[in-house]
């Protein structure tokens, strides 16, 4: 855990100095690629420190698999991930 804080704080420190800003463009709560293991309450957990991380640095993200929480056939959001989402942009 100390080796991501100091990874992290190179990272912001080398923003600040080069003024060259990055984003985290393709994360996701659960692991859907290899079979959505993770509870939604997991889930929730996880999003919920990513995005207070990144935010608290002023760093933009997008997340992957926006399926999971929109069902573009039926058009509606899927309810079993309703808190989630909202961990991600509250």
């Amino acid at each position: 855990r100390q080796r991501q804080m100091c990874i992290r704080d190179r990272a912001v420190d080398w923003q600040k100095k080069t003024g060259i800003y990055t984003w985290v463009g393709a994360w996701m709560p659960g692991d859907y690629n290899k079979g959505d293991n993770y509870s939604v309450k997991e889930q929730i957990e996880f999003a919920t420190f990513m995005t207070h991380q990144l935010d608290k640095y002023g760093i933009p993200f997008a997340i992957n698999s926006d399926d999971k929480f929109y069902d573009y056939q039926a058009e509606s959001w899927i309810p079993k991930y309703k808190d989630l989402l909202n961990s991600i942009f509250m």
